[in-house]
C-alpha cells in the first residue's frame, strides 16, 4: 500500500486586550476580560488553542497578548 505524503499547516493568530488597572475601572476591566473570554472561546470553537499569553504593563493598562494556533493536516 502506497502512503501519501502529508503536510501540516499551522495557522497562527493573536488576540490583544488592553485592560485598565485603576481602582475606579472595575466595571470596564470586567467588561474587557469578559470580551477576551468570549473571543478565546470563539477561536477555540474554530479549532485554535492558546500557545502563549503575555501580560505587558503599560501605565494605567495591562496589555494581554494571546497567541493561538490551529493545525490542519493535508494530504
Amino acid at each position: 500500500m502506497r502512503q501519501l505524503p502529508m503536510r501540516v499547516l499551522v495557522d497562527v493568530t493573536t488576540l490583544t486586550t488592553n485592560v485598565p488597572t485603576g481602582d475606579d475601572e472595575a466595571g470596564r476591566r470586567m467588561a474587557k476580560l469578559a470580551a477576551r473570554d468570549k473571543d478565546l472561546r470563539a477561536h477555540g470553537h474554530s479549532g485554535y488553542r492558546v500557545c502563549t499569553t503575555v501580560a505587558i504593563p503599560n501605565g494605567d493598562y495591562v496589555m494581554i497578548v494571546d497567541t493561538l494556533e490551529r493545525e490542519e493536516i493535508q494530504q
